[in-house]
């Protein structure tokens, strides 16, 4: 076998799953050619794995040492210093590994959820749903439904998209209206379908262009109560590749992040939080009026003063134009109880301290 041909039956065993046989060519191959990139890489790999990490983070160091450049090497240190929680480094390495080769798998998916551990956005929609308990939810943009699915009855939910993809089973009563956003508003009314007067609950993950998600937004909010709770998906951006208003990359946020931006400038009356949940942050705004027209009234000029918004990257820029807050459910929860008037959900940790307490009273 030719020193190349060693590499890519190695490299072809392990997208096989044969992790046993792609490590004995590996070593066979650094046996002949002693410190060969791809032999540390797909031990890097392999160890990885295996959830040897510290192994994983080793062979990686060693071989981005021995050929630096690669974008798989980066992804791999980056996935061991996930494991290991040391999440700052884990960012730099991903952001290396993006910067070389944005479309190299795992990079973004591993950037994200470095910059924003803790539970993804999913979870805390479905938290939402837990403790809110609506009658009513809205969703602009349904995808394959997995987070329409979240709603339980007796909650009547409404999906709206173009082109639904549904593959997740729905357990309430759900209406799908296949048509663009703009288009719904326009030709149908949200209460009709409801079923009731207000939204209780909405989900806004339609198109990821900044006019678009502000008008959903704008729509939304002519049905909302104080109670009300309007979730926006992608409200913190990565970089400016992946958060631009053109998709330019497989990982693509869009710039719905400037809806933020604006609504804390045009709209100071509304409680608004971006969660840093994974991949690409959760807006949680309340305190909505249903009788207020300020965006629809300005809609031209607030468009016009922040398309061309730069994406703010750093800690500091994006807790100022973008309300970052940290992913923690109860400090969330806390803050939209004060904004709704509802009564906050319980603290999970208190709640399993008073029961640890109570079981070693028991025992003492």
């Amino acid at each position: 076998m030719t020193k190349s041909a060693q590499w890519i039956s190695a490299a072809a065993s392990f997208a096989a799953g044969q992790l046993d046989e792609a490590e004995r060519l590996c070593r066979e191959g650094l046996e002949v050619q002693p410190g060969h990139p791809m032999g540390f890489g797909l031990l890097a790999a392999i160890a990885n794995v295996h959830q040897d990490f510290p192994r994983a983070l080793y062979l990686a160091e060693q071989a981005i040492g021995a050929a630096d450049g690669v974008a798989l090497f980066y992804v791999e240190k980056a996935a061991a210093l996930f494991a290991l929680e040391q999440y700052a480094k884990a960012a730099a390495a991903a952001r290396q590994a993006v910067d070389i080769d944005p479309e190299v798998p795992r990079g973004y998916f591993l950037l994200s959820h470095a910059k924003m551990p803790g539970e993804s956005y999913r979870d805390i929609i479905r938290r939402f749903h837990a403790w809110l308990a609506p009658r009513s939810y809205v969703e602009i943009g349904v995808a394959q439904g997995k987070t329409l699915a979240l709603a339980q009855p007796p909650c009547v939910a409404v999906g709206i998209d173009p082109r639904p993809n549904l593959h997740s089973p729905l357990d309430t009563t759900t209406k799908i209206v296949s048509l663009e956003s703009d288009v719904y508003f326009a030709k149908r009314d949200l209460r009709t379908d409801l079923e009731t007067d207000c939204v209780d609950l909405a989900f806004i993950d339609g198109l990821h262009e900044f006019r678009q998600v502000l008008r959903d937004f704008i729509n939304v909010e002519h049905f909302a109560a104080k109670h009300t709770v309007v979730l926006v998906h992608d409200c913190i951006p990565l970089d400016a590749l992946t958060a631009s208003p053109e998709r330019r990359s497989k990982f693509w946020t869009g710039d719905a992040w400037k809806l933020i931006a604006a609504l804390g400038k045009w709209r100071p009356d509304l409680d608004i939080q971006s969660v840093a949940t994974p991949p690409s942050g959760l807006g949680v705004i309340c305190r909505l009026d249903p009788d207020n027209r300020v965006l629809g009234e300005h809609y031209g000029a607030i468009v016009a003063e922040f398309l061309g918004l730069a994406p703010p990257l750093t800690p500091h820029d994006q807790h100022e134009q973008l309300s970052v807050v940290d992913n923690d459910w109860t400090k969330i929860a806390a803050r939209v109880a004060r904004g709704t008037g509802r009564k906050a959900p319980c603290d999970e940790k208190k709640v399993w301290s008073k029961i640890k307490s109570a079981i070693t009273g028991l025992a003492g």
